[in-house]
């Protein structure tokens, strides 16, 4: 009794062990490199399926290398990749297989970076087309002007 029972046990768990070895299962790994190709190490790897309720969050190493393993087979996965210094990259639309490994060889651009300037401040408007200087004078500067009988005609040419 006790022969049949372990094996039972050794059969299940042999069972077992090859389902996980005949990959019930898919897995996307890969590098990330960028233009010059050099390594990206740390750049976070996420992989999602909406339609299989999966997110998968990954950071490469300092080889840059990146593994998600263990994924349920299907379509419409998709890759987003962020990286310091980098633009993101996407990759949307991936099938797996069972006991698929897709390898991706990841090559991210550099962020472009702008600089904006706003200036705003109003300027004062110039008359251009007068070359003559010329102001209103009140009634009070022509009462306290220093001059003789108070006539301001006398300063008009």
């Amino acid at each position: 009794m006790r022969t049949v029972a372990a094996s039972v046990l050794a059969t299940f768990v042999a069972a077992a062990s090859a389902f996980a070895q005949a990959g019930g299962v898919a897995s996307i790994s890969g590098t990330v490199h960028d233009p010059s190709g050099s390594a990206v190490p740390n750049a976070k790897v996420v992989v999602s399926s909406a339609s299989k309720g999966e997110i998968r969050s990954v950071l490469t190493n300092e080889a840059a290398v990146f593994s998600a393993p263990a994924l349920v087979p299907g379509a419409g996965y998709e890759l987003t990749l962020t990286a310091s210094g980098f633009a993101p990259y996407d990759l949307k639309d991936i099938s797996l297989r069972v006991g698929q490994n897709l390898d991706l060889n990841i090559g991210v651009a550099v962020a472009q970076t702008t600089t904006e300037v706003e200036v705003s401040a109003a300027a004062q408007l110039i008359d251009d087309a007068r070359t003559d200087v010329s102001q209103a004078v009140g009634q009070e500067q022509i009462n306290n002007l220093p001059i003789n009988g108070r006539r301001v005609d006398s300063f008009v040419p």
